[in-house]
């Protein structure tokens, strides 16, 4: 799938599979298929290099020919990586503030997040 407004890194792709398939059952094959295993990006999903100009011919090949290992593939955009890593960071932020709701540093806290989401650049 595309990301309106967002650049794809190029040479790379986002393959996602089925079911829990080994680390290295994933690696094995796309090895065996001649691309570079990059490694795992979130759960169950795998970050695979291709030859610049080629992630749609393989993100078609896994649709039509691998769908018993793969549910979908869509190419990889750095961007949207940046903007996960913020989320996450923003929730164990937000964590952390739950957890000191009874303390006195609690506004210092609050202003710990609220320099954290200004600090952002997309």
């Amino acid at each position: 799938f595309m990301v309106k407004g967002l650049i794809p890194v190029e040479g790379e792709i986002i393959a996602y599979s089925k079911s829990n398939l080994s680390y290295i059952f994933v690696k094995e094959f796309f090895e065996k298929l001649g691309y570079e295993f990059l490694g795992e990006y979130k759960d169950n999903s795998y970050i695979i290099k291709t030859p610049k100009g080629e992630e749609e011919n393989l993100m078609k090949k896994l649709t039509e020919k691998y769908s018993q290992f793969f549910e979908k593939s869509s190419l990889r955009y750095s961007k949207l990586d940046k903007r996960f890593e913020f989320i996450a960071n923003l929730e164990n932020l937000v964590q952390n503030l739950n957890e000191s709701v009874e303390e006195t540093n609690f506004s210092d806290k609050l202003k710990e997040i609220s320099n954290y989401i200004l600090d952002y650049e997309d």
